[in-house]
């Protein structure tokens, strides 16, 4: 098998034609089975695509989902503009099509990345999280993709919370030009689009933030290894606001550092999901969710912060993040100073 060598690190590998063959196959595959999902099964982007299709036809998207709507779920729209901008080009296909494509496209693209240079996330594609996110057309391998692909880095505004999650794991310019070009684009399109989000989110009363929930505080002391991109990812998920179900745990399929992290990862996910499809489907939203921050900061958040602490707090990072160390060091020193 062809090799190549990654410039900045010296690791083989794999050649871009053989790594781009596979993510399509990988692709075709998870288009086929999930375009042969029962019908029942609610899937996450189904909602992006009636919002998109509203706004296509020249109407409010935020009109078009929630209760007495033409997707009548029991919440409204929770996602901005930029997500439901990105939905427009999968409106050419029947909504079961476009799910099928969205999850394809996600999962390809994750697969892509990890392939390039990181092989041993390969795993990842085994892991409760993303089969989970796969199945229900979930953002989360798209945009767990784009952190590792600045090129797609624009992905990221979908999700604003996770998006900056994973943006502090690599910040970038061109995710950050991309990010401001959707954004942009979207008060084009939708000048007071913002207003009707925030009125969106008032109903979100299932939202949670992992740090502050059962051990969760413990992960604060991933900032003794700021200067690692998993580091900084592990904390910035902790303290996002989010529904903590097991498919909003895949970016942290980027912190384990090698094969063995990689399985143990993967075997904690699915004790994690036994375990809570055992116990909280049945539950209420809220409670299904309160269930599921304290299944997965135990089992997936906990042993990714074991992954972390073992490593030197070393890392390349923005020159901004030093600039910012380093006054907030001076402003300790000169509180001592003062004692």
């Amino acid at each position: 098998m062809s090799e190549t060598h990654d410039r900045n690190s010296g690791r083989p590998t794999l050649a871009l034609p053989f790594v781009l063959a596979v993510a399509i196959a990988f692709a075709v595959v998870c288009c086929w089975a999930a375009s042969h999902r029962p019908n029942e099964v609610r899937t996450d982007f189904a909602q992006i695509w009636h919002a998109a299709s509203a706004l296509v036809a020249g109407h409010d998207p935020y009109a078009a989902v929630g209760p007495g709507t033409s997707f009548p779920q029991p919440y409204p729209l929770f996602y901005p503009l930029p997500a439901v901008l990105i939905g427009t080009p999968f409106t050419a296909l029947s909504v079961k099509m476009a799910d099928a494509a969205f999850a394809a496209l996600g999962a390809g693209l994750l697969l892509f990345a990890v392939l390039r240079a990181e092989r041993h996330r390969v795993l990842v594609i085994i892991s409760a999280p993303f089969v989970y996110a796969t199945w229900i057309s979930q953002w989360s391998p798209m945009l767990t993709a784009a952190a590792l692909l600045p090129a797609f880095g624009f992905l990221l505004a979908a999700k604003p919370t996770i998006g900056a999650a994973l943006f502090a794991y690599r910040p970038n310019v061109r995710a950050t030009i991309g990010i401001g070009v959707l954004v942009a684009l979207s008060f084009v399109v939708q000048p007071h689009w913002v207003s009707e989000w925030r009125v969106s989110l008032k109903s979100a009363g299932h939202m949670v933030i992992p740090i502050s929930h059962g051990a969760g505080p413990l992960v604060a002391l991933a900032i003794l290894r700021w200067r690692r991109p998993e580091a900084r990812l592990l904390l910035a998920m902790a303290c996002v606001p989010q529904t903590a179900i097991l498919y909003e745990a895949l970016p942290l399929a980027l912190i384990p550092g090698g094969f063995g992290e990689m399985a143990v990862f993967v075997v904690m996910s699915w004790i994690a999901c036994e375990w809570w499809v055992h116990t909280g489907l049945t539950l209420p939203m809220s409670a299904e969710t309160l269930l599921s921050v304290h299944i997965v900061v135990l089992l997936l958040y906990l042993p990714c912060l074991v992954m972390v602490l073992r490593k030197p707090n070393e890392g390349s990072v923005p020159v901004w993040m030093n600039r910012t160390a380093a006054r907030v060091h001076t402003l300790f020193r000169l509180a001592d100073e003062g004692e």
